[in-house]
């Protein structure tokens, strides 16, 4: 009976949007979390689920599953990743669309890792494009977590230039994080081509 209150107690505290002790996402060979992407995502959110899957997948061996915020599913998934401008992000009092351009959140709440960011109106050909200026707030959240939770390194443009250490499991404390890209503009001309 103890168990069962301490239990109703922990899953008021997480509705309540209690900033989460500990949310697993890779344990035991399987994905305990999904990523969740708005119903309608725009191209950066749909660019930020790619860049989290295929680092998920060189990390731990198969990639995570990738869903509509319509199709969360709690049993199979006790913890989700959102990413962007999601319902869940604003019920859980974040501040989806009052974000300044490119700036980004990373944060947990209850069972959610919540990652979000000024995006505007980018579409995925803009947002992939890295010749354009274009706003990627909720790509670098997702860079964000994966540089600082995962120890992922970017060392030159190019899949060998990749550092994406293996992983048994993945499991993070309490994150909050927010922060806006120094410079409006970020890129170079070398050597003929452009680099971002």
């Amino acid at each position: 009976m103890i168990r069962m209150h301490i239990a109703f107690a922990l899953a008021a505290a997480f509705a309540a949007g209690a900033v989460a002790s500990e949310l697993t996402i890779f344990a035991d060979g399987a994905y305990t979390a999904d990523i969740v992407l708005p119903a309608a995502p725009n191209g950066v959110e749909k660019l930020a689920a790619e860049e989290l899957a295929y680092h998920f997948r060189k990390a731990f061996g198969k990639a995570p599953e990738v869903v509509g915020e319509d199709k969360v599913d709690a049993v199979r998934h006790p913890f989700h990743i959102y990413l962007g401008a999601t319902k869940a992000a604003a019920a859980a009092g974040l501040p989806v669309g009052k974000l300044a351009d490119e700036e980004h959140v990373v944060k947990t709440v209850g069972s959610g890792l919540y990652l979000l960011g000024g995006d505007g109106d980018t579409t995925y050909d803009e947002a992939v494009d890295w010749k354009r200026v274009a706003m990627r707030g909720t790509l670098y959240a997702a860079y964000d977590f994966l540089e600082n939770e995962m120890d992922v390194r970017w060392l030159w443009p190019g899949e060998t230039g990749e550092v994406v250490p293996k992983r048994a499991a993945l499991v993070v404390g309490a994150l909050d994080r927010r922060a806006q890209e120094p410079l409006s503009v970020r890129f170079s001309y070398w050597g003929g081509r452009h680099v971002q």
